[in-house]
């Protein structure tokens, strides 16, 4: 578990919307297909493709993929990933307020996790080719999968490792942002092994000292972790969750209880210029994109700093 200071740090983003999801296989190992089949893992689904194309058992996921014909992969790949039924590592993850949610999963087990009562945003699903996009405000939550989707079928997959570098060296647009944003925003890495290709390619542009110290840290949740992955968390500046994503929720759940809504982020000010019963969806969208002008402003003498970056004065 965390200590004191940083589980106030954590608390501090977490309530103000600023963390960022990366997701794996493993947050959907309790979920099922619509068929009532548990969702494989990398290495499972690994084995079950190299079986159907009689590779060696150790062949890469990323090269036994590569000889998956069309049709094969509709059978194979896309009717296994569809119409989920989330499990609770899901389901519990739509009771807070995220920035961003990349995911390396092709199934649809997460937006159907966002159908169900109690969620706090809307989801916003992009395949790793659509052009770059910001959320209008944190009442919505844009979920990003870099390998492709099930909800996209004739959008393509990526599991070649000579397809994803494609990918990654035709500056495709959210890989590039996830590699800009990882380095310095707060994120939380749930249900992929630091070892794998990508996010290791990912992490790479990461250090201790690179994450900025005015908001909460990234984390690992890892159920099983080694001496190199303690090594890896103390490389990359990860602070090490021991746990499954199920127990990371629910300590959450515990220690920070009190997590305000989208709605309820909206400053006071702004709330107070709507009449009572204004609909929430368009108080928040409001509160996005105007700031109240103060009522006695006080001049400023002093040289004008907005063309630097600063708010206006």
């Amino acid at each position: 578990m965390f200590d004191p200071d940083t589980l106030t740090s954590i608390a501090s983003s977490l309530k103000a919307g600023q963390y960022n999801l990366l997701l794996g296989a493993g947050v959907s190992l309790d979920s099922t297909n619509g068929s009532g089949r548990k969702l494989p893992g990398s290495n499972d689904f690994r084995l079950d493709l190299c079986r159907l194309k009689g590779a060696r058992e150790s062949s890469t996921l990323q090269r036994v993929f590569g000889t998956l014909t069309p049709t094969e992969i509709t059978d194979h790949v896309q009717r296994r990933f569809e119409r989920c039924n989330p499990g609770a590592s899901l389901k519990k993850l739509t009771n807070f307020v995220w920035r961003r949610i990349f995911t390396f999963n092709i199934d649809d087990a997460l937006e159907a996790a966002y159908t169900l009562p109690g969620r706090y945003q809307n989801p916003q699903v992009y395949h790793f080719d659509d052009s770059y996009a910001e959320a209008q405000d944190l009442s919505q939550v844009p979920i990003v999968h870099l390998h492709g989707w099930v909800g996209n079928p004739d959008r393509p997959f990526v599991f070649a490792t000579s397809e994803y570098v494609r990918q990654i060296r035709s500056i495709n647009p959210w890989m590039v942002v996830l590699t800009q944003f990882l380095p310095v925003d707060p994120f939380i890495i749930i249900g992929a092994s630091l070892d794998e290709v990508d996010l290791e390619y990912y992490l790479a542009h990461r250090s201790t000292v690179s994450s900025r110290p005015d908001k909460g840290p990234a984390i690992l949740v890892e159920p099983f972790p080694d001496s190199v992955t303690e090594r890896d968390c103390e490389k990359y500046g990860l602070k090490l969750f021991r746990g499954t994503a199920e127990e990371f929720w629910d300590y959450l759940e515990e220690q920070i209880p009190s997590r305000p809504t989208p709605a309820e982020l909206v400053p006071v000010s702004i709330q107070n210029l709507f009449p009572a019963g204004t609909s929430k969806q368009i108080v928040v969208p409001f509160s996005a994109d105007f700031e109240p002008v103060p009522s006695n402003p006080i001049k400023n003498e002093n040289a004008s700093r907005f063309l630097f970056g600063h708010i206006p004065s």
